[in-house]
């Protein structure tokens, strides 16, 4: 595990922190995955851990669900979720969210609505990944005039759970770093198909 994943405190990420961990992230799934085979991509460790391409498929379906938040509140078409009132709420929510994600957090089960899209992918999965976080990283450039930490959004998993639209960024770059650990580990597993 990375020294940094240790010690940062994800919660406390700037917006261009934020944004140079997504591109980060989207780099080093390139160069380190790019050469994988579809076998490579589809092998598992373990019948209830995932492979590279299902990490990389939930990472895409977080993006999107993002994605879509992101065009509502840009668009304006978002309305202020109702829990976000509570004095000290959606920071609350935002922290425990992002710390829950974080690279050294042990491991939490992922919601239904975040799970991978396929189980099964083709070797165009990095590039599938690549466009998902290039979309991503233009909704997080394009937000930037706003006032990050007071346009509040309900998590795509409930409107029970909710949190500025900064922590949401902050949520998807701390996020892609933990999967793209998960992924590194996945290829330097016993029995991992040399090609």
């Amino acid at each position: 595990m990375a020294a940094d994943a240790v010690e940062r405190d994800y919660t406390k990420l700037t917006f261009d922190e934020s944004l140079a961990l997504m591109e980060r992230v989207s780099a080093e799934v390139r160069s380190d995955l790019d050469s994988l085979s579809t076998d490579q991509l589809n092998w598992k460790p373990g019948p209830k851990r995932w492979s590279v391409g299902e990490c990389l498929e939930h990472l895409i379906t977080t993006n999107d669900l993002y994605s879509a938040i992101a065009e509502s509140v840009l668009a304006t078409q978002h309305r202020r979720p109702f829990l976000s009132r509570i004095p000290g709420y959606a920071g609350m929510c935002g922290r425990m969210l992002i710390r829950a994600v974080s690279p050294s957090a042990r491991k939490v089960k992922t919601l239904s609505v975040f799970f991978p899209g396929r189980s099964s992918v083709h070797a165009g999965e990095i590039d599938r990944f690549e466009e998902s976080q290039r979309r991503v990283i233009d909704w997080i450039r394009k937000s930037e005039p706003l006032d990050l930490e007071v346009t509040f959004i309900a998590s795509p998993a409930t409107s029970m759970i909710v949190y500025s639209l900064m922590d949401g960024w902050r949520l998807l770059a701390t996020h892609g770093l933990r999967h793209l650990e998960q992924v590194r580990r996945v290829t330097q597993t016993e029995g991992f198909p040399t090609t």
